[in-house]
């Protein structure tokens, strides 16, 4: 392999790497700023979404750059591909935690309804932040099984996310306490679709490892 080329192949991966780590770390403080009742957490998750959105264009420009110049083949070329569409769901999952702190501000400001009801949904969250490093921990061992296996565990945030919706609106008492339930609802969303995106990036990891696209089902 030309030295310019495996240098730019790590690179890539590196980048792709760091920015795994920086939206797991956004979802992790979003949920911390739950647990915590905390402003300025929610407030450091919305200022920094800005710094994903940067860093996915630069990595997506970046790996066009390799394709044009260096005319990449085989495993490298589905590297390529897959990064670019990668970048897009950890951008996506950047925009969840995004709105993860903006409705967790709004719930710290409603005041505190229900304390079962936020252990569950951080116990939903923290399930759906461990899907997130799984699929980074297949990205950077380049596992082909981490997709069924994170599949697997996505189906347990989806029966987190359908508890919600049959029990919660069995509690609203009045205005306020169905505007807390209702952002309740809305975060346990939120966490629900960034479990789907990352199961989509560990299925982008299988097709670039084996070259083949297997899906979950």
């Amino acid at each position: 392999m030309r030295p310019q080329f495996k240098k730019a192949l790590i690179e890539i991966k590196e980048e792709t790497k760091e920015l795994f780590d920086l939206v797991a770390a956004q979802v992790s403080k979003a949920l911390e700023a739950i647990e915590k009742r905390d402003l300025a957490l929610c407030e450091e998750v919305r200022v920094r979404d800005d710094e994903i959105d940067r860093r996915v264009n630069q990595l997506e420009e970046r790996a066009i750059e390799v394709v044009a110049t260096q005319f990449p083949v085989a495993k490298d070329l589905r590297l390529l591909y897959s990064v670019m569409l990668i970048g897009v769901h950890l951008e996506r999952i950047g925009d969840l935690a995004f709105n993860t702190a903006t409705a967790a501000r709004t719930l710290i400001n409603l005041g505190e309804v229900d304390p079962g009801v936020i252990e569950k949904l951080l116990e939903m969250g923290r399930h759906s932040l461990a899907i997130i490093r799984g699929a980074a921990e297949g990205f950077e061992h380049q596992n082909p099984d981490a997709a069924a296996a994170l599949a697997e565990k996505d189906e347990l945030v989806d029966r987190y996310f359908k508890e919600f919706i049959k029990t919660l609106g069995k509690f609203a008492q009045s205005e306020h306490s169905l505007e807390w339930y209702s952002t309740v609802i809305l975060i346990a969303r939120y966490l629900e679709r960034m479990a789907d995106q990352a199961v989509d990036i560990s299925e982008r990891v299988q097709y670039w490892v084996t070259g083949e696209f297997y899906g979950t089902e």
